[in-house]
């Protein structure tokens, strides 16, 4: 008896994260930049990776930078080169973090 119920545990068990993960869909593409000069050929793949709309937002994420706002401030230059979205400065730090 316990065999079988395992068995009907563990069956039902992947059933549900079979179904779970395929309803589950990708909503956009994530592109990672770290420092260092960005060359207009990567900005142009950035945009054709994120298959951006005219009215999409770009976020920026400058935390892991010593100085976020020049690091914001000079992607904003590199991006503006090659779309016109809107560019967003999302700069949380850890005192903003621990207090939500």
């Amino acid at each position: 008896m316990k065999i079988k119920l395992l068995f009907f545990i563990a069956a039902l068990l992947i059933f549900f994260l079979q179904s779970s993960s395929q309803s589950i869909s990708p909503k956009g593409n994530l592109f990672i930049i770290g420092g260092g000069d960005r060359s207009l050929t990567l900005m142009q793949s950035l945009i054709s990776t994120a298959k951006l709309d005219n009215k999409d937002y770009i976020a920026v994420l400058p935390m892991s930078s010593a100085e976020p706002d020049s690091s914001y401030f000079y992607i904003k230059t590199d991006l503006e080169q090659v779309c016109n979205n809107t560019i967003a400065n999302l700069n949380f730090t850890t005192a903003q973090v621990r207090n939500q």
